[in-house]
């Protein structure tokens, strides 16, 4: 059996329409109050495929988290913890942030609680924006459709519900659990951000822009993932102290809650996204050829240049001449020396590449939105008053 990774504690959960899962007669084992004693008005359950965490932090009757809507994406305030369970294996647990604390969403980034605790910050999730080609998160659409729970009762559910159903166009594919992704906003001396392209195989957001990072593996803490996906990805080095969690993002794959109803398959894949800001003292990067064919730092400047591109009228005519400078992979590396220097090739490519929210255009260009609202929040805390000019 899989086991969980992620958590989520609230009250009353029983009342919230979004855990009426196919997998919830399974959940009762879980319930727990954090002491390992039964607790009638609070529960932790795990995040379960398919329902959405971000509900559960704010449909919670006595949830005290307010949802602030920015553009394409809305945000509530969570408290973030990693504990060890019975098998000392990291799990992360869910709950909504109390008002009391004194932190809203606009300054929770890299907000740290005085004393041991939870780290209190923004999870964020997708919403419809036109100007941005933006759709809600998909758990919203298959929840009012009951796209799970319709398969409640069926007499077959116990024997697929812990299997990936992907064998046949119709049929819906079921994970037991929410996954755990770990991923990196690195900040240089410069205050750049860095980007890197995933490769246009991958079968998950190939050719996004994105900020590196990945799924965390079995025993493996959010710190120490993160660290070991940045050094596979970019060949750049991180260590713990200067590794932290400023937000969480809830991520579906695919992004439309259509094409998950039309596919008949629903969603493919389903993680709840931890950004963890990274300072690093040098900007070399060697990318995994694998994974990631570019990768650029992007400064406040260009961001902001990407942001005019996209709201201000004329903005795509006066950007389309605009060139960044990206890292490209090299093919032709043969030997260790070669490796070590396989991003030392620069090209420019158009900055109309990176604007817009992945998939944009036929090409597919454009930032994926979860690493687009990272950086978005980042710029924002630098340079408050600046960057809202441009919005």
């Amino acid at each position: 059996m899989i086991t969980p990774r992620i958590y989520i504690q609230t009250k009353q959960i029983q009342n919230v329409k979004v855990f009426q899962s196919p997998l919830i007669p399974t959940l009762k084992k879980f319930e727990w109050n954090g002491s390992g004693g039964h607790n009638k008005t609070t529960m932790t359950v795990p995040a379960i495929f398919g329902s959405s965490m971000f509900d559960a932090m704010t449909l919670d009757p006595v949830s005290t988290s307010v949802r602030e809507k920015i553009h394409h994406y809305e945000k509530c305030l969570v408290n973030l913890s990693e504990i060890l369970d019975d098998s000392r294996s990291p799990i992360v647990l869910l709950s909504p942030a109390a008002a009391a604390t004194g932190i809203t969403c606009k300054n929770a980034i890299g907000a740290k609680p005085t004393g041991k605790g939870p780290w209190t910050v923004p999870l964020a999730r997708a919403i419809e924006y036109k100007p941005l080609l933006s759709t809600k998160c998909p758990t919203v659409d298959l929840n009012r459709r009951n796209f799970y729970s319709n398969d409640y009762n069926s007499s077959s559910f116990q024997q697929q519900q812990y299997r990936s159903a992907t064998a046949g166009a119709k049929r819906k594919r079921y994970k037991p659990f929410v996954s755990l992704s770990a991923v990196a906003l690195i900040v240089d001396s410069q205050n750049r951000v860095l980007l890197t392209r995933r490769s246009e195989h991958l079968r998950t957001f190939p050719k996004a822009w994105v900020l590196p990072g990945g799924g965390i593996d079995p025993g493996e803490s959010i710190l120490d993932g993160v660290i070991r996906e940045v050094k596979e990805e970019t060949g750049l080095t991180v260590i713990p102290k200067d590794v932290e969690p400023v937000a969480c993002w809830e991520s579906c794959f695919p992004t439309s809650g259509q094409e998950c109803v039309d596919s008949g398959k629903g969603i493919l894949a389903h993680h709840l996204v931890v950004f963890c800001k990274c300072r690093v003292s040098h900007c070399h990067v060697v990318l995994q050829e694998d994974e990631t064919d570019m990768a650029v730092w992007l400064d406040q400047e260009q961001f902001e240049m990407i942001v005019r591109r996209e709201y201000l009228p004329g903005g795509h005519e006066r950007w389309t001449d605009v060139s960044v400078e990206v890292a490209v992979a090299s093919t032709s590396t043969s030997n260790v020396d070669d490796c070590r220097n396989m991003s030392s090739r620069s090209i420019q490519i158009p900055l109309d590449h990176l604007c817009g929210i992945y998939p944009r255009g036929d090409v597919c260009c454009g930032i994926a939105q979860g690493s687009r609202f990272m950086i978005e929040e980042f710029f924002q805390t630098q340079n408050n008053s600046m960057y809202q000019s441009k919005m």
